[in-house]
């Protein structure tokens, strides 16, 4: 993967999960700099997804946890190796813990 193609499936990735929080009016302020999405709950808890383009992964870390992703173009999503989980699902579950809303990410 190059790095430009990298950037594109992370950027995807990205809008999809903004898209989710924004169309599901979700109260979770979300915050893109650069490579770093940042969600915010109400409680003052953050959830950080940023890309890593060294390694072409993406990176989530809260207060619950940190891992690390990288993209399986044979069925188009992040996965932890170390964990064998996608990012969908770890992502879903923690925003769930960290603010009780439901992401749906599909």
């Amino acid at each position: 993967m190059t790095d430009s193609e990298f950037h594109q499936v992370a950027d995807d990735f990205m809008n999809r999960v903004e898209h989710a929080i924004d169309s599901n009016e979700l109260d979770i302020d979300v915050d893109r700099s650069g490579n770093v999405m940042t969600l915010e709950f109400d409680d003052g808890g953050q959830l950080v997804l940023n890309k890593q383009e060294p390694l072409h992964e993406l990176w989530l870390a809260s207060k619950l946890g940190a891992s690390h992703y990288q993209y399986r173009g044979d069925n188009k999503d992040w996965f932890d190796e170390r964990n064998q989980i996608t990012l969908d699902v770890v992502l879903i579950d923690m925003v769930d813990k960290l603010s009780g809303e439901a992401l749906d990410l599909s």
